[in-house]
């Protein structure tokens, strides 16, 4: 089944048993008292009980470390009573719900016992100042007798520290003391670290591995963009290469990433499936991935010369003019933006598209978000609309 009961208790309840007391393996008659079976597991003792706040050895009670209490929010949750398990056997924590009560009546019981010892031992001190030299002689040996006759009686526990609520545990619950349990502890103790430290060497072992993988995959990827761009034509190939994200990636501890983006989206596309893989990139694969990028980046350059507006045209002229104003060389067309991944520019695959298909002002239009507007106002509204129609398809 299930632990529905709170941590450190050491035993497995379903859920009837623990929170609504219907019948259930731990409400069926394994109680030391009889009854128990419409009585649920577990019981809050709350803090926000007058008695709480009145008395403030209750907080001493909760907070030590053996009375166990699973503290959720402002209640701390017991056992409701004492318990057995098939065989008779005792299961469960030392204290329980009714246990904490019993406990502050025992700790007032220590309390006036203590004070009516000091104030005996004052009224006989107070006597002894008037009694004669003899007399006291006489008293002190006495008092040594007595002493040492009340030496012989078991000594009340501490109340500044918690040896009364062991004497509790171990005269009134028949707890074994704490001290019969030092080598089991000290064993656990010893074992929850052994595992924590071993646990932490693996896991830095495994992260060392992770780290060095990824660095691997880093430097293969670099080698092959090293490679690539040596075969990629000037004077644009530092711009058309120019990668970013490592830094970032070896950060991560997510080696399935990819490691490296370059600035330029349709580059980047093309490439995405080698960085991710970089044994996949062939010589041969390389050189053809060069030819291609080469290929596109001619078509690009041509663009911007824009011999495929005509100066005759009032429309077309005025493109002319807010284009090459846009993008004045080559250079410009590598001008970024901020995205999720880092800075980009344009010049994406549906850009490349365009292009391809012989949709030059498209192209354009497109590296501007389809904003005709600057065009449109230079040019005589009858003319614009006449000559924008058709251009429409390509924007």
């Amino acid at each position: 089944g299930t632990n529905h009961v709170r941590p450190g208790l050491g035993v497995f309840a379903c859920w009837n048993c623990v929170v609504s007391g219907k019948q259930g393996r731990w409400n069926r008659g394994y109680s030391r008292n009889s009854g128990s079976s419409s009585i649920k597991l577990t019981k809050a003792w709350k803090t926000s009980w007058v008695r709480y706040r009145k008395y403030p050895i209750y907080h001493t009670i909760l907070s030590y470390s053996r009375v166990a209490s699973n503290e959720y929010g402002t209640n701390h949750y017991f056992w409701s009573e004492h318990r057995c398990d098939a065989s008779g056997e005792r299961v469960g924590p030392l204290v329980t719900w009714g246990d904490v009560d019993d406990l502050k009546g025992y700790y007032e019981q220590l309390k006036t016992a203590a004070a009516a010892k000091e104030a005996e031992a004052t009224a006989a001190a107070a006597s002894a100042t008037v009694a004669s030299a003899t007399a006291s002689n006489v008293a002190a040996a006495d008092n040594g007798n007595d002493n040492e006759e009340e030496e012989e009686e078991e000594a009340a526990p501490s109340l500044s520290n918690g040896e009364w609520i062991e004497y509790y545990l171990t005269k009134n619950l028949n707890a074994s003391p704490k001290e019969n349990y030092a080598e089991f502890n000290e064993t656990f103790t010893n074992t929850v670290q052994m595992a924590d430290r071993i646990s932490r060497e693996r896991e830095e072992l495994k992260k060392s591995k992770r780290d060095d993988k990824m660095q691997t995959k880093v430097d293969k990827v670099e080698k092959m963009l090293d490679e690539i761009k040596a075969l990629v034509n000037e004077p644009f190939r530092e711009r058309a290469m120019k990668a970013y994200g490592k830094e970032k990636y070896l950060k991560s501890g997510m080696s399935s990433n990819q490691c490296m983006f370059l600035e330029t989206p349709f580059i980047n596309a093309w490439l995405a499936p080698y960085i991710k893989s970089p044994s996949k990139m062939t010589k041969k694969a390389m050189k053809e991935m060069a030819e291609k990028i080469n290929v596109e980046i001619e078509r690009i350059e041509k663009l911007l010369e824009m011999d495929f507006l005509s100066d005759d045209d009032d429309f077309e002229a005025a493109a002319k003019t807010f284009f090459r104003e846009c993008y004045p060389d080559v250079e410009a067309l590598y001008t970024c933006y901020s995205s999720y991944n880092g800075p980009t520019n344009m010049m994406t695959e549906d850009f490349v598209r365009l292009i391809q298909g012989g949709r030059f002002l498209g192209a354009l239009c497109y590296l501007q978000t389809n904003n005709l507007s600057p065009i449109l106002l230079v040019t005589e509204p009858s003319a614009s609309l006449a000559q924008i129609s058709k251009y429409l398809d390509e924007t």
